[in-house]
């Protein structure tokens, strides 16, 4: 299934980007050194997004068993392409996107009419998210604690430390966004409407643990291995929502 633009659409104004006729140009995976080929590209089979991305969801230590493994993509621009200029984004890790300039492109090449806006993913993470690792800007749950969760506290007997300002933030923004309205016509809607945010608390305290409780009991027991759990945890939910 083809997303848009499809391949008619790119002639259209609103999007402009077409190579050019003949000219085949889109990313090949590579795993292990080896290619797909244009010929037989994005075939579901030996290579294609749908092989290549699966590859990454897979609980970190059944990827440590598969062993070394390289994967890649291999992008090339033909002479007489009419790129001048794209953007690449990641299907898997959210963020990971880029402009990409091509040199010395062709006199008639396409202008770029969607430009991606510096905020696409957001505003950049505040001071506080930094120091907690949760570089999803939580900030607000608690510089305005009061106002989204008043008269509540998720931790018994804070201590006030870093750890537990950052535990109380995204307590408080998972207790915020779950307050939903019912939809008796789609409880489906009121499944996902709760779960994203129960689901990205998961992911949040994940990246709080590996910042913060690294002098723990237990973390760094080899047999046990926490950081792998609180990876597999932030990939695994990831996914899901």
């Amino acid at each position: 299934e083809l997303e848009e633009p499809t391949p008619e659409d790119c002639n259209e104004a609103e999007y402009m980007c077409n190579p050019g006729d003949g000219v085949q140009q889109a990313p090949l995976y590579c795993i292990n050194g080896e290619c797909e080929a244009m010929s037989d590209w994005n075939n579901g089979v030996t290579s294609g997004l749908d092989v290549y991305e699966p590859r990454f969801q897979i609980p970190e230590d059944q990827w440590e068993e598969e062993g070394e493994a390289s994967y890649a993509v291999k992008f090339t621009i033909p002479t007489d392409s009419k790129t001048a200029e794209f953007y690449y984004f990641c299907h898997i890790h959210s963020g990971m996107s880029a402009k990409i300039v091509v040199e010395d492109p062709a006199e008639d090449a396409n202008q770029l009419v969607t430009p991606l806006a510096a905020d696409y993913y957001g505003a950049p993470p505040e001071e506080f998210d930094v120091q907690c690792g949760t570089y999803d800007n939580v900030t607000e749950f608690h510089t305005e604690k009061d106002t989204y969760c008043p008269g509540q506290s998720f931790l018994c007997e804070t201590t006030g430390s870093p750890f537990s300002q950052c535990m109380e933030a995204i307590d408080c923004k998972m207790n915020y966004e779950m307050r939903v309205q019912e939809k008796d016509e789609n409880k489906l809607a009121v499944f996902m409407e709760q779960m994203i945010p129960h689901h990205w608390n998961a992911i949040l305290m994940s990246r709080i643990a590996l910042k913060h409780a690294t002098d723990a009991e237990g973390f760094d027991d080899e047999e046990l291995n926490v950081p792998q759990l609180m990876r597999n945890i932030i990939n695994v939910q990831m996914q899901q929502i």
